[in-house]
């Protein structure tokens, strides 16, 4: 699972200030939904992103840092 998590990261921390802001978050989802469904897949509106976002962000800071990620990935 760490080498997964890693890997996620890697890919969607496009400037490498090591953590994900909200539209990182949004191409992670997206990416994710395409991945598990194909084309068959619903854009999340921005209610939904917002939710999976603060799913992510556990400490509320606007960021969600790679230990966070990995917490609930793992749960």
């Amino acid at each position: 699972m760490d080498k997964i998590i890693e890997k996620m990261w890697n890919e969607h921390d496009k400037d490498g200030n090591g953590y994900l802001d909200q539209d990182e978050v949004k191409v992670l989802t997206i990416a994710t939904m395409k991945r598990l469904k194909g084309d068959d897949y619903s854009v999340p509106t921005d209610e939904e992103m917002t939710a999976a976002f603060n799913e992510f962000d556990k400490d509320g800071n606007k960021r969600v840092e790679k230990a966070e990620m990995s917490a609930y990935l793992k749960k």
